[in-house]
């Protein structure tokens, strides 16, 4: 009687399992150099950094901040003698009071120049400038 060794089918059955051993483990292996990012502890995942306006961001204003730029913005065109404003959420209404004796004409040039500028300034946000 012969004997033989391992069968031929078997050698191919024993290659494949090495093979996918090995392909397995290689595959596992990460490169030591990766880094892993940290998220910021703010409770939003990180998401802060992305969307200045949350309330969490140290560079988010108030209402009130918004007001006071918004009045330093439009108090310093010429013909605009007052302003009020009233937000909610980004949509804000902006009065302005203008000067005594002015033309229609100048009246629209001033409205639009106020809606540029905050567009401008704080672009955030969707402005209504009305005239009284």
């Amino acid at each position: 009687m012969r004997q033989t060794g391992i069968g031929s089918r078997s050698r191919w059955l024993l290659a494949a399992v090495v093979l996918m051993l090995s392909l397995v483990t290689a595959a596992c292996g990460g490169a030591a150099e990766s880094e892993t990012y940290q998220y910021p502890a703010d409770g939003y995942l990180g998401i802060t950094q992305t969307n200045p306006e949350l309330p969490t961001n140290p560079s988010s204003r108030s209402y009130a901040e918004n007001s006071e730029v918004i009045q330093r913005t439009l108090l310093s065109i010429d013909g605009i003698e007052r302003v009020s404003s009233f937000s909610n959420g980004p949509h804000v209404v902006v009065y302005l009071t203008l000067k005594e004796g002015l033309s229609d004409r100048e009246r629209e040039a001033i409205r639009e120049k106020a809606e540029k500028a905050l567009s401008f300034n704080s672009p955030g946000f969707d402005y209504q400038v009305r005239l009284r």
